[in-house]
């Protein structure tokens, strides 16, 4: 069975969790529940659900869901962070890659789920 590490979604995503993690350092304090612990969250939970999907490639269609779960943490965290530009906690030079890398991943993990036989 292939490890969940070995998966590219998987090192991107962590890596974008990881820089998640620090820029959100800077947020202001009164944003913690608000802005800075979702984003966090939903960064950490691609991660978590690729993960789940890598447990479950015996079962397509568990596998599949899993990874629809996956997408839609990246979604939700493509856009926190423009939610955290527009308040100016990101600029836009640190947004930009941020984002094409939660493109990236989706692009990701959407070849997992149309091609599930090359995770098994």
């Amino acid at each position: 069975m292939m490890k969940v590490q070995d998966l590219p979604a998987y090192r991107s995503a962590a890596k974008l969790a990881q820089s998640i993690f620090e820029i959100s350092k800077q947020f202001p304090q009164e944003e913690f529940e608000i802005v800075t612990k979702p984003m966090r969250l939903s960064s950490r939970n691609v991660c978590v659900h690729l993960s789940e999907a890598m447990h479950r490639t015996k079962f397509v269609k568990y596998y599949q869901t899993t990874l629809i779960d996956a997408n839609s943490a990246n979604g939700q965290t493509y856009t926190w962070l423009e939610l955290a530009a527009n308040c100016n906690y990101i600029d836009a030079e640190t947004l930009a890659p941020m984002l094409n890398r939660c493109t990236a991943i989706g692009t990701m993990i959407q070849h997992m789920m149309d091609h599930p036989e090359r995770f098994k």
